[in-house]
């Protein structure tokens, strides 16, 4: 009777097809026979100046508890969870298919290592428990867009008066997209971790099918503030429709590769604001124009 769940075992064993884990295009098992030298030239310069230092005796400890956890699994199991609290760790092969217990100031999160997490830090994949907000910078650059927009608009037309109600306006939409943006960032952040560029790509698709409703809904909100109809609202954003899109897919696509590449993710959200800035100058143009 031992010997038939053991056959099945085996049977199963033989049936499944497993995941080849692969980073930057070069097999895990390849990565692993690497020295430190040709594993630099794969890595971002970031990861390349911790390697070349040495990896010092707490996170060599750390890897040597991983590798005994994957050790010890069972046949078609996971690795028991090992706890840490070296967020400033950086990912390498050896690490790939363990499961981490990343303390992020309050408890453990765990972060299960993937291929594209290689050169990374630990604590990008497990958010601090005082995350930034970002409801205030939506409220600040929206409402400092508007205001260089109407000061330009003071200039260009003899009469024109500062509306502050029109940049309050601006600022409670702010507001409202400046909340909604960090959860979303932190959502494409858990959902897409590392910085691969199929990883990118996925995030960049993501933002720009999402770009419209969210366009609509600024439309439909700043129109609620202001007075105006829904019907009227909603004419407003087809009219300018093809005209915010290419200036999104234009403008903000090329910004967000870099936002995704380069800058660490609790602060992504603040990234865009303020380098669009100029965008919310335009936006406020676009929404006031016929006032």
């Amino acid at each position: 009777m031992e010997e038939e769940p053991q056959q099945n075992l085996e049977a199963l064993k033989k049936k499944r097809t497993f995941r080849k884990y692969t980073y930057r295009g070069v097999d895990l098992d390849q990565l692993l026979d690497m020295s430190n030298n040709q594993l630099m030239e794969l890595l971002n310069s970031r990861a390349r100046r911790t390697i070349s230092k040495g990896l010092k005796r707490k996170p060599l400890a750390l890897i040597k508890k991983l590798r005994k956890a994957k050790k010890e699994a069972g046949p078609l199991e996971k690795p028991e969870v090992v706890k840490t609290h070296l967020r400033d760790m950086i990912v390498v092969p050896e690490m790939v298919g363990s499961i981490v217990g990343v303390y992020n100031g309050k408890t453990f999160n765990q972060v299960e290592i993937k291929p594209e997490m290689i050169g990374h830090y630990l604590g990008e994949f497990s958010i601090t428990y005082k995350p930034v907000k970002h409801g205030r910078p939506g409220v600040f650059f929206l409402g400092l867009g508007d205001a260089i927009q109407q000061n330009i608009e003071k200039k260009l037309y003899y009469g024109k008066v500062y509306e502050t109600k029109r940049t309050r306006n601006m600022m409670i939409s702010g507001s409202i997209f400046g909340v909604a943006g960090h959860y979303w960032y932190r959502f494409l952040d858990a959902r897409f971790p590392g910085t691969a560029v199929k990883t990118v790509g996925k995030k960049l698709f993501l933002e720009m099918i999402i770009g419209p409703p969210v366009f609509l809904g600024f439309f439909l909100a700043i129109g609620y503030l202001e007075g105006k109809p829904v019907e009227k609202s909603i004419k407003e954003f087809k009219k300018n429709f093809l005209v915010i899109c290419a200036a999104d897919w234009a403008v903000y696509a090329p910004l967000q590769a870099v936002n995704f590449f380069y800058v660490p993710p609790r602060y992504r959200l603040l990234y865009v604001c303020v380098l669009c800035l100029a965008y919310d100058v335009f936006m406020s143009y676009i929404l006031h124009k016929d006032v």
